[in-house]
């Protein structure tokens, strides 16, 4: 069977093609370094030949295909490697090793994870210790370094010092006096005391009662010491210096506004509507900041209606009914209502005309509701949408346009 491995070659192109002329001649230039034409340039994360030229461009050459016959295996490009020695290439089977899942080809020198030392490979899946530590004779107070097998060979090799006057011994490492040590995947802290004794600090032993609102998190030893301990959290919302329990509202002094805590443990705001600027004639704005939300967002307040006495003028009559002086009948399917003066003489009474500032805008309400509910409300302009929300929100203009009336040049409530 026969397999082709097509290799990932990325040819930067232009932007490579810089060149730059000075005492020396032309040269190329690439991430602020210079070349002469012949010298060889190293892409970092590429597998590719690139090469200054004479006329100041780079010239690159790729690693190209690579067929894989049975009997063989393909190893990837290594970018790490200098080219051609990065290319993917072929190998029979038998002048590899596998290691730990790691493939590596005859005479190849690697370290393996968790040893400190150097191997070779000999093919046919066999590989032998090249290089070992080198082994000390100690004098008297001398120690070795414990084996760091974060580091390459030979650096990971345990080395010969002096033990410290006064220090503490701890598994092979050595602390000096009021020195520190956290082990790893453990939350404490262990102190070198002055006279080679150990202490150890853990964390303290807290006991919460979950009704209070308060939780404990969970050890985290990836932390320093003492910040890997169990920490005490409040669930639930801070406003300032005060705490409040999920479910719980509460008013800022000399603010119309309730605060909730939610079950999220965030701070929800309930705010006044914004208030209808128009409002019949007699009425007026009013508002009390020292109610509690709701009662303190102003509200439109009407004077009462006069009560009629049985010895005053005459009556008016609509649909067959009898009415005062001062009676109001709202006028079916229209935002309006009529006011008996006597002598079946009625007054129309209907929404106040108001100036649109900008940002704001008209929205009609349901022509059944009392007066002046029914009357059009300012609000804020809604946000931009998209094509299908415009289609819907222009459906639903047109529907209050035929079915209750817009502003025509005889004002508010003109619907005759």
């Amino acid at each position: 069977m026969l397999l082709y491995l097509t290799l990932s070659v990325s040819l930067l192109g232009a932007a490579l093609s810089t060149s730059s002329l000075s005492q020396c001649g032309i040269q190329c230039e690439y991430n602020g370094h210079f070349y002469q034409p012949g010298e060889h340039i190293h892409l970092e994360g590429f597998c590719v030949d690139a090469r200054c030229s004479p006329d100041g461009n780079i010239t690159q050459m790729s690693c190209g295909l690579i067929g894989v016959p049975d009997g063989y295996v393909g190893i990837n490009e290594n970018t790490d490697k200098l080219y051609p020695e990065c290319c993917a290439k072929a190998v029979p089977k038998d002048k590899v090793c596998f290691v730990d899942e790691e493939m590596y080809v005859e005479g190849e020198k690697f370290q393996i994870v968790g040893k400190c030392g150097l191997y070779f490979c000999k093919g046919n899946n066999s590989y032998s210790l090249l290089k070992e530590c080198k082994q000390y004779e100690l004098p008297a107070n001398w120690t070795l370094s414990p084996v760091n097998l974060s580091m390459p060979f030979p650096c990971c090799c345990s080395y010969p010092f002096a033990i410290p006057e006064n220090s503490c011994d701890l598994n092979g490492t050595y602390l000096l006096p009021d020195q520190s040590y956290q082990p790893e995947d453990q939350c404490i802290e262990i102190t070198c005391q002055n006279d080679s004794t150990l202490t150890a600090l853990g964390c303290p032993t807290l006991f919460v009662n979950s009704s209070s609102g308060y939780n404990l998190t969970e050890e985290n030893p990836t932390l320093p010491w003492p910040d890997c301990c169990p920490q005490l959290i409040f669930q639930g919302c801070i406003d300032g210096d005060d705490k409040y329990a999920p479910g719980e509202s509460w008013k800022h002094e000399g603010e119309c506004a309730s605060y909730t805590c939610t079950e999220y443990y965030n701070i929800s705001i309930a705010r006044c509507p914004l208030n209808l600027i128009i409002r019949p004639e007699g009425c007026t704005v009013v508002s009390d900041s020292h109610k509690p939300y709701p009662g303190c967002c102003p509200r439109l307040e009407c004077p009462p209606t006069k009560k009629p006495s049985t010895e005053g003028p005459p009556m008016c009559v609509h649909d067959d009914r009898k009415y005062w002086v001062g009676d109001k009948v709202q006028v079916r399917g229209h935002c309006r209502y009529l006011e008996c003066e006597g002598h079946d003489k009625w007054k129309e009474i209907k929404c106040s005309r108001v100036e649109v500032p900008e940002g704001f805008m008209l929205i009609h309400m349901d022509p059944r509701k009392p007066f002046p509910d029914c009357c059009p409300e300012l609000v804020p302009k809604p946000r931009e949408r998209n094509w299908r929300e415009r289609v819907n929100w222009g459906n639903h203009h047109q529907q209050y346009h035929h079915g209750y009336g817009l502003k025509n040049n005889r004002g508010w409530g003109s619907w005759k």
